[in-house]
């Protein structure tokens, strides 16, 4: 079975009031030395914040008993899927694509004005980035990033509370020069339209891939956190120092090893400067071509 569904906490989050609208997060994860750790921070995070769905996407054919384990443990709704990368770059694409695929077989568990957001394991997220930036989300919300030991910080710039431009270190004149965790997206429009990451990605960024299918124009976005002379950045993106990949014993301990990356996985790694056809020839080296997702998330 290509799609593994694993046990939730409870139910779907039950339809809300527009002023409590429902955070669905979606966190790809793979198996690495830091992983638990970096899950179990975000873990912790995550269940302070009220009104809050998870979905945990494992990049692999089905779930790791430690993250479910610790999903359990936490007592936050959520689901728990599985998949490998079938031909697309080891990104997180697909895992993105199938939570969304999830999300729209189940829209009817949600509501309409409730709020999607790309959470990554291994950043930093500030508590205030949920209720006072996500929450408030209409159609599409942006915010800096924070970007240690790069370019500091990526920001929307804003002139009279609308979105002119970007402030990033790469090709800022793009339509939507955002990062992944600078953004948030109302779930009607996503769950109403087929938005994946595919092939045609190739020679684009991910954000803008996505986001260029939702018909989108900077005229729609709600930019946060821009108002005042000391702004704060509530999103950090942050690595765990990766472990050594030598063995060693874990003495029963519940721990992970690092699994070996594969080739098409380096192969992928400049996809933002191939062209769809260069893309689809690696993808074909290892096996067949990823068509849109359109997968039902099997139980």
């Amino acid at each position: 079975m290509r799609y593994i569904r694993t046990e939730r906490a409870d139910s779907v989050v039950d339809s809300t009031p527009a002023d409590n609208k429902t955070i669905i997060v979606i966190t790809p994860t793979k198996q690495r030395p830091e992983r638990l750790a970096d899950l179990t921070m975000l873990a912790q995070t995550l269940k302070q914040v009220g009104n809050l769905y998870w979905v945990v996407v494992e990049d692999a054919d089905k779930t790791a008993d430690l993250v479910s384990d610790l999903l359990a443990r936490t007592g936050i709704n959520h689901t728990y899927l599985a998949t490998t990368n079938h031909g697309l770059p080891c990104r997180g694409w697909a895992q993105r694509n199938l939570a969304l695929d999830y999300l729209r077989q189940n829209k009817d568990k949600f509501n309409e004005k409730d709020v999607i957001y790309f959470a990554d394991d291994d950043n930093g997220y500030d508590l205030r980035l949920f209720d006072q930036y996500i929450r408030k989300v209409d159609v599409m919300g942006v915010w800096a990033v924070g970007i240690p030991g790069n370019a500091l910080v990526e920001a929307p710039k804003v002139e009279n509370g609308k979105v002119v431009g970007w402030h990033s270190a790469y090709l800022p004149d793009r339509e939507f020069a955002t990062d992944m965790a600078g953004f948030a997206l109302n779930f009607g429009l996503v769950v109403s339209t087929n938005a994946s990451w595919s092939l045609k990605c190739a020679g684009n960024f991910p954000e803008q891939c996505f986001l260029k299918q939702l018909n989108l124009s900077r005229s729609d976005l709600e930019p946060f956190g821009w108002e005042s002379d000391k702004k704060p950045i509530l999103v950090w993106h942050r690595q765990t120092a990766p472990a050594p990949d030598q063995p060693f014993d874990l003495m029963g301990y519940m721990a992970e090893y690092r699994l070996p990356q594969d080739e098409i996985c380096k192969k992928f790694q400049q996809i933002h400067l191939m062209t769809y056809e260069q893309a689809e020839a690696i993808a074909k080296e290892y096996g067949p071509v990823e068509s849109e997702s359109k997968n039902e998330v099997k139980s």
